[in-house]
């Protein structure tokens, strides 16, 4: 995190003149314009210090064809997404941001406990394939998880007792951007201090690249 704070010494408006009036004017613009970029998060992620713009796959996606599916994706349907986000025009003005939200994950982890993609729906190499089209797109790509031990709509597995393995393997496949909720967390207190505390941890055990995101809805 890059945080610089910018002090100066602002002169009084004591002085009622026209002219003092616009001095003073004129050193407070001065101010403004020199301090606006100076406060900034940049932990390294791909456009990280400008705001998340984008687009999140929430009931948005289906077999290529089809009407939207609640909580599906694959392959070919983030494929043609990502296509669209380009095709569309979002990226030229300004958007960067691609996010799968609950429909990625396989309802069972690997025989070594980590995450994987759901095994019918992702060809290739599954979720690094998928990863890598996205930022074929100069996009930044981010996905879903949970706090808890399953997510809230798919009962996918949740990252609880797993911060270590899913903060790898996100890593491993490249992932920009993790946003968490907080479902099935029976037992872990308030979400205000377990996700303070197990949010700081995924960003310990993960690449400076990763951005995390907390969403506490419930």
């Amino acid at each position: 995190m890059s945080h610089r704070y910018f002090q100066a010494a602002i002169p009084p408006f004591y002085h009622s003149t026209d002219e003092n009036k616009r001095s003073n004017m004129l050193f407070l613009a001065g101010i403004l314009l020199s301090s606006a970029p100076s406060l900034a998060y940049d932990n390294g992620a791909p456009n990280s210090r400008l705001p998340a713009m984008g687009w999140s796959s929430w009931v948005a996606l289906s077999p290529v064809g089809q009407h939207p599916i609640f909580d599906y994706c694959d392959t070919a349907s983030i494929e043609a997404a990502a296509d669209a986000f380009i095709s569309l025009g979002f990226y030229e003005h300004g958007y960067r941001h691609f996010h799968l939200d609950d429909c990625w994950a396989n309802v069972d982890r690997n025989a070594t406990g980590f995450l994987q993609g759901e095994l019918d729906h992702f060809t290739g190499r599954g979720m690094p394939d998928v990863v890598d089209y996205v930022h074929s797109k100069n996009l930044t790509f981010g996905l879903y998880t949970c706090a808890g031990t399953h997510t809230c709509v798919g009962g996918r597995p949740g990252s609880k007792d797993h911060w270590d393995q899913d903060a790898a393997v996100f890593a491993e496949w490249g992932v920009d951007w993790v946003k968490m909720d907080n479902c099935n967390t029976n037992g872990m207190g308030k979400p205000e201090d377990y996700c303070t505390v197990k949010i700081s941890e995924f960003q310990i055990v993960s690449p400076d690249n990763i951005l995390t995101y907390i969403s506490l809805s419930l």
